[in-house]
């Protein structure tokens, strides 16, 4: 091994990290090694993501406060409420999303492949310039447009805010 191959240990405290907003939800990327990536998301209350899939697997833990997530059983969307201590495991290509009802922030560890951390990245990008409160329809677009960009398809609205 080389001096060059050498890793080091990486030790980032509570809010270090890359920190990125995007529409009531801020994401810090903690690290992305070996092919996968980990981060920490805060959703503000009310704040959720589209019903949506993509061929990266993701594994959530929820760490504060209650978050809705929503999935597709039996051919319908549903959603289910995840308290404090839960953790969900979603394979590749399965439909999923995620809202926080409130009242106060909900947060999250995720643990995803690596791929996913571009997106992040390119979704804060697309909203930068977005105030708070619900997106327009304009805004809408460019969300897609990103997602598409990235291998995920966009499926509707999460299904506890419908």
């Amino acid at each position: 091994m080389t001096t060059n191959e050498i890793e080091t240990v990486s030790v980032l405290a509570t809010n270090e990290g890359e920190r990125l907003q995007a529409l009531g939800e801020t994401v810090i990327i903690k690290t992305e090694r070996y092919g996968i990536g980990l981060a920490e998301i805060v959703l503000q209350p009310g704040s959720s993501n589209p019903l949506h899939r993509h061929p990266a697997w993701e594994m959530f833990y929820v760490t504060e406060g209650v978050v809705e997530v929503g999935m597709v059983v039996d051919g319908a969307p549903t959603s289910r409420a995840m308290a404090q201590g839960t953790t969900v495991v979603v394979p590749s290509d399965v439909p999923h999303c995620l809202h926080n009802p409130g009242p106060g922030e909900a947060r999250l560890v995720i643990v995803y492949q690596d791929s996913i951390g571009p997106f992040f990245r390119d979704l804060a990008a697309c909203v930068a310039d977005v105030p708070p409160g619900p997106p327009s329809d304009e805004v809408i677009g460019r969300v897609v447009q990103t997602a598409t960009a990235h291998g995920q398809t966009i499926l509707g609205p999460h299904p506890a805010t419908v």
